[in-house]
């Protein structure tokens, strides 16, 4: 019987694998088996990892600089096989927002600048507004699929009476806000 040794190195994720066979003795038949080549997912498609974390920081306020150093510690460790990591932060002093694909940062003495990839910026935007909250979240997750998704907002809370201050729009995102802005993802999630 001819033995048929497969290795398979781990491609993007652990839902995807690339085969390289290597086979002992002379030729003839061959007994072997292929797991995971997930033939039947177009390349085109992103690949689905255990997690997705998006954080959606609000520091177009008195919370900027803090609002930075929550994702700069979030950099301290950065996506890997089995997570994203997404965050889109709107910053003061006309910095306007984007939104980040957070990579571990690897420098000898990282600072207060974040060094992962922008993947778009937003301009100055009212993070108040769930509308904006909404599509950010509806994107990320479109963008990033996983088996579990966490959304995370950094910004000042006030309990009961909602959370997110935009200074630069003046706006604030009651809790109905909020719940209406869940809803919106809930529902484009139904259509699916």
């Amino acid at each position: 019987m001819q033995i048929n040794k497969t290795n398979y190195a781990q491609k993007s994720t652990a839902a995807q694998f690339v085969k390289k066979s290597q086979v002992e003795g002379d030729a003839g038949p061959k007994d072997g088996v292929e797991i995971g080549n997930n033939n039947n997912v177009p390349q085109d498609e992103p690949l689905k990892k255990k997690w997705t974390f998006f954080h959606y920081g609000a520091g177009d306020n008195n919370l900027d600089r803090f609002i930075q150093g929550d994702v700069k510690e979030m950099e301290s460790v950065g996506s890997d096989a089995n997570t994203n990591i997404v965050a889109m932060l709107d910053l003061t002093q006309g910095r306007g927002a984007k939104t980040y694909y957070i990579t571990k940062d690897t420098s000898a003495n990282p600072g207060t600048e974040l060094t992962s990839q922008v993947l778009e910026n937003h301009g100055i935007i009212n993070m108040a507004d769930p509308d904006v909250f909404a599509n950010a979240v509806i994107k990320a997750m479109k963008q990033y699929p996983a088996e579990h998704y966490m959304v995370d907002i950094g910004d000042h809370g006030g309990g009961w009476s909602g959370a997110i201050s935009d200074d630069s729009s003046g706006g604030w995102m009651s809790t109905p806000k909020i719940g209406q802005a869940l809803a919106k993802y809930t529902r484009r999630q139904a259509r699916k």
